[in-house]
């Protein structure tokens, strides 16, 4: 079900979304996705195209930038080659492809959209008929080695893709992030981050020391790629930070 465009967290809601006011929230541009009936369709000639821009190392993907390698090279026999990988949110299948390069077994890309593909060892699907899938298996649950997301989860509940307002939809896809990962499977996650807590309403969440603690509740931080937080207001960074499913981990 879409929804209409709200340009204002309602009065009643802002204690959720700022988290009793202790974040602060902007409300200048804005974007509103309108839905699309058709399908969006992926196919060979472009996902070939982005695997031979991995393999020449050049900058790609939706944000043009060399950041997932380093990544993938160091988690290459622990999360890619041969491991069952899903994608969470994406419009372009740049991700997708690099881990088909990387030799992934197979890749299931989990969005609203409706995507056809008929890309060998690509699955996509919608959350609702992954649930449905998921209900109606009789044996034990689908679940992966590996999850990657980028620039996905910062906007849920924030009804910028006409999803409804939802001020704690990022922590809940968390959670559910960990019933589909395998225990003390990895989570390579890319979300803004910054000194300060920020809701730029209704573009993005950029997490801080108050927010972010609650993202990363369920998971241990294994390592961060990037650079150091800027210190200018406003500013903030966007690494591949890596997170292990607490589910199955020692707590020794």
């Amino acid at each position: 079900m879409l929804h209409a465009h709200v340009k204002h967290i309602p009065h009643h809601l802002l204690v959720n979304f700022t988290l009793n006011f202790s974040i602060p929230v902007a409300y200048g541009i804005q974007d509103f996705r309108t839905g699309n009936s058709s399908p969006i369709r992926w196919t060979s000639k472009m996902i070939d195209n982005y695997r031979r821009q991995v393999r020449a190392r050049l900058p790609f993907g939706t944000y043009h930038n060399k950041d997932i390698f380093p990544v993938l090279d160091k988690y290459f026999s622990l999360a890619v080659q041969n491991k069952k990988c899903a994608v969470i949110g994406t419009e372009k299948p740049w991700i997708e492809a690099a881990l088909l390069e990387y030799r992934a077994s197979s890749v299931t890309t989990i969005e609203y959209s409706i995507i056809e593909s008929d890309v060998p060892r690509l699955v996509t699907v919608t959350p609702q008929e992954f649930l449905r899938k998921q209900q109606k298996n009789s044996g034990p649950r689908q679940l992966f080695d590996s999850v990657w997301s980028y620039s996905s989860l910062e906007h849920d509940g924030l009804g910028r893709y006409q999803d409804p307002l939802n001020a704690y939809g990022d922590l809940q896809t968390m959670i559910k992030i960990t019933c589909i990962l395998k225990p003390a499977g990895f989570l390579f996650l890319s979300v803004p981050l910054a000194f300060q807590d920020f809701i730029q309403f209704n573009l993005h969440r950029i997490y801080g020391p108050i927010r972010l603690p609650l993202l990363y509740q369920y998971f241990h931080v294994v390592e961060v790629f990037g650079t150091t937080l800027p210190v200018e207001h406003g500013s903030y960074i966007q690494p591949f930070v890596v997170l292990q499913n607490k589910l199955g981990c020692s707590t020794k």
